[in-house]
């Protein structure tokens, strides 16, 4: 009786292969010879094939901003009964006209409302809920939220 690794490196058995459901065989992805040499230059190959198609993908991804073209709080938001606001970053302008600097996540901001302003001292989190629409909460969480809409360019 002959070992598996002997009848492997005689009938130069394929690396990867794999069955259909009903157990039909499918053709390997390719093959490797088991003697030393080979081995060891199928295995550079496999590696300068996996490094030239994966590094011009990543430097183009690189390249590009991570967050292109994906929604943003930024922009200037309007309620149903007339108020604005503005966020920029993590610069904010209350509806009352008062710039401030928030907690900002790109889709998510939070922030203290000043002094001078209705509810003064309360938190306030905003998060974006479609590319147009946000909302907003003062204090709790279980509070209704404010939706906000995008105000119309001009």
């Amino acid at each position: 009786m002959r070992s598996s690794r002997t009848a492997a490196k005689r009938d130069n058995a394929p690396f990867l292969c794999a069955a259909t459901p009903d157990n039909k065989p499918v053709p390997p992805l390719f093959t490797m010879p088991m003697n030393r040499k080979s081995n060891r230059k199928s295995i550079v190959a496999i590696a300068l094939v996996i490094r030239m198609t994966t590094l011009p993908v990543a430097a183009a991804h690189a390249q590009s901003s991570p967050a292109q073209g994906l929604p943003a709080l930024d922009g200037n938001w309007c309620h149903a009964d007339g108020k604005r606001l503005s966020v920029k970053g993590a610069d904010v302008v209350t509806p009352g006209g008062k710039p401030l600097r928030a907690d900002y996540a790109r889709t998510f901001a939070s922030w203290v409302i000043p002094d001078g302003e209705h509810n003064a001292g309360m938190t306030i989190t905003m998060m974006l809920i479609g590319s147009d629409r946000a909302h907003t909460r003062e204090g709790a969480a279980d509070t209704p939220p404010l939706e906000w809409r995008r105000c119309p360019a001009g």
